[in-house]
């Protein structure tokens, strides 16, 4: 999701409206309304959350957060969130399974010399949702084959 969305989602959320109210162009806000608005903006913008919302390869990605870490996050611990790994940009004839392991291995990489926690978000496989899998509680929970893209061996 765009940051310009995860930012209308807070203001929404902290005004009590919804985003289609405030992305209206039909009704306007009114000056009140408006002057809230722009305050809860201005407190959103202290927190210290940044985006990168350009899709980047495993070196692009490794070189953002090298550079942020030196920069902007000097001597702060940092939590970064990649937002749909199977959107991470491979090489040329490179296979999305290799591009995965390469990303993989650079977030190994990053963990060891820099202060962060990496949370990846992926996409599950819609076998999860099998008529089989609904029947058996044994299997309501998700498995490495599960991932979008993985294999069962792919991350051991």
């Amino acid at each position: 999701m765009l940051s310009s969305r995860n930012v209308g989602r807070k203001l929404s959320y902290k005004l009590n409206k919804t985003t289609n109210e405030l992305y209206s162009s039909k009704n306007s806000l009114k000056e009140e309304e408006y002057n809230q608005a722009e305050n809860v903006a201005k407190e959103i913008k202290k927190v210290p959350i940044y985006y990168v919302d350009v899709p980047g390869s495993v070196e692009h990605i490794r070189n953002t957060i090298l550079h942020f870490s030196k920069n902007e996050g000097k001597g702060k611990w940092i939590i970064i969130m990649l937002d749909h790994t199977l959107l991470t940009r491979g090489r040329l004839g490179e296979s999305e399974r290799e591009t995965l392991s390469n990303l993989q291995h650079m977030f190994m990489e990053i963990k060891k010399y820099n202060q962060n926690t990496i949370i990846q978000l992926s996409q599950l496989n819609r076998d999860i949702e099998s008529t089989e899998r609904i029947a058996n509680n044994y299997m309501h929970f998700p498995m490495r084959k599960d991932i979008f893209g993985g294999k069962r061996n792919f991350l051991e």
